[in-house]
């Protein structure tokens, strides 16, 4: 059996849902355009041949879940509380599920960023620094949240 289906379903939908939560903060909304999906599933298409264990399990469930638009619709979490949601579920499936989730979410988001980026080809400035704040994001563990906000 594979780590992603070792996981209950919600926590299988959670991670699903982590390359839109991961779209949704690079462009500051979680209403997602028809035009706009283009990008988030070239995106994952893209990273999924570089990826490894759970990172690529759980994008291919992305691309495979007709349903996903409908229930990241439904689903109403905050994008900062999906995503420590998917690093605590990865985390709970050892270090290296982790990092292979983390690496292969943050490659979505760099496809993203760069596809808004100038011409789509290179990622803003901006853009850059949401990606280094979704990383931290990332990095969370149960046992440290207070680092989201050691700095203000």
């Amino acid at each position: 059996m594979t780590l992603y289906g070792t996981l209950a379903r919600s926590d299988q939908q959670t991670l699903r849902l982590a390359p839109l939560w991961m779209f949704s903060a690079l462009v500051g909304r979680t209403r997602l355009e028809t035009w706009e999906l283009d990008a988030i599933w070239e995106a994952v298409r893209a990273t999924l041949p570089t990826t490894t264990r759970l990172g690529t399990e759980a994008l291919q469930a992305t691309l495979d879940d007709p349903d996903l638009v409908a229930a990241y619709e439904r689903d109403g979490r905050p994008v900062t509380t999906g995503l420590l949601a998917a690093a605590r579920v990865s985390a709970r499936l050892g270090a290296g599920a982790a990092s292979s989730m983390r690496v292969a979410l943050l490659a979505v988001g760099e496809g993203v960023a760069r596809a808004r980026g100038p011409f789509g080809r290179s990622i803003s400035r901006q853009d850059a620094d949401t990606l280094e704040m979704l990383a931290e994001i990332m990095d969370l563990s149960d046992a440290d949240p207070h680092r989201l906000f050691a700095f203000v």
